[in-house]
C-alpha cells in the first residue's frame, strides 16, 4: 500500500508525541533521514519536516536531535555547510527548558567561529561570503 511522504510525517509525530523519551532508541536513524529528506532538493514537504523535527526537540530535548542532526557549521570554508540552517529557527522555536551547558558548549563556539568567518571575509572585502556568516 503506498502511503505519501506527509502521511509518514504525521506518523512519525505521533510517535514522538506518544512515546516521549522512550522514542530515543529509534529516533536517531529517523531524525537522520529526515534530515537527508530536508536535505535534499526534491523534497516538497518541508514545512511539515520541519516540524516533525520540531516535535521531535519538544519531546526529546535538543541534545538528542543535533546528536542526530549535527549543524555542520564548523570546519574551513571548504567543508563547512551551510545546508543545515534549517534547523536553527526548529531550535529556536521548540527548544524548553534546556540545560545552559547546551549553549555554551554547542551553540557559543559555533556563533563565535561564524563571527570570526564573517571579519575574515569583511577583511578579504568579499562581503557576500562574509554575510553568509554572519
Amino acid at each position: 500500500m503506498y502511503r505519501s511522504p506527509l502521511a509518514n510525517l504525521v506518523l512519525v509525530v505521533r510517535l514522538f508525541q506518544g512515546l516521549g523519551h522512550v522514542a530515543e532508541t529509534f529516533s536517531h536513524n529517523c531524525l537522520k533521514s529526515l534530515a537527508d529528506l530536508r536535505d535534499s532538493h526534491n523534497f516538497a514537504h518541508t514545512t511539515e519536516l520541519e516540524y516533525t523535527v520540531g516535535k521531535a526537540v519538544r519531546t526529546l530535548g535538543p541534545e538528542p536531535v543535533l546528536k542526530a542532526i549535527p549543524l555542520q557549521l564548523i570546519g574551513p570554508e571548504s567543508s563547512c555547510q551551510l545546508n543545515r540552517t534549517w534547523l536553527l529557527p526548529v531550535l529556536k522555536e521548540n527548544i524548553q527548558a534546556a540545560p545552559l551547558q547546551l549553549f555554551t558548549q554547542y551553540f557559543l563556539p559555533i556563533a563565535s567561529t561564524c563571527k570570526y568567518e564573517f571579519k575574515f571575509f569583511l577583511y578579504l572585502v568579499d562581503l557576500s561570503t562574509g554575510l553568509s556568516y554572519l
